[in-house]
């Protein structure tokens, strides 16, 4: 599990250059206000409603990162990750949950996923998640 400070300095740095974020959450609700949210940050945001919808996208666009809520329709997040890294393993995959526990955290990460967020969480903290990986990868 990846963890950041909400006092980080980095949070507010701008994005050097666009990246596409897949965002694959089946409520309607918090789809739209993370979609906004991260396109006021300078991320281009596709969103998906489904597991399978989400894995979709991913194998027919380049995508930066994955950002997947657990409980979906059809394919779960986990089920998610699973498929993403078989398909393209240096895609990092966020798990974003309000069911998080070790357990799951554990899954998520041996199946490739880069890291895990609980539910609710602070946008700053999900930001420095997305920009670590996004900077590793770099």
């Amino acid at each position: 599990m990846l963890f950041c400070r909400i006092g980080d300095p980095e949070r507010n740095r701008p994005v050097s250059a666009l990246r596409t974020i897949l965002l694959v959450e089946d409520d309607q609700n918090i789809a739209t206000s993370l979609k906004k949210e991260l396109e006021a940050e300078g991320f281009d945001v596709v969103t998906a409603s489904s597991g399978d919808q989400g894995f979709q996208q991913a194998a027919n666009r380049s995508f930066d990162l994955v950002l997947t809520d657990l409980k979906l329709p059809g394919a779960s997040g986990l089920e998610l990750i699973r498929k993403v890294h078989a398909d393209q393993p240096a895609l990092p995959v966020i798990l974003m949950s309000a069911f998080a526990n070790p357990e799951i955290e554990r899954e998520a990460l041996e199946l490739g996923g880069s890291g895990v967020i609980g539910k609710p969480f602070e946008m700053a903290d999900l930001l420095n998640q997305i920009r670590k990986i996004l900077d590793w990868r770099t």
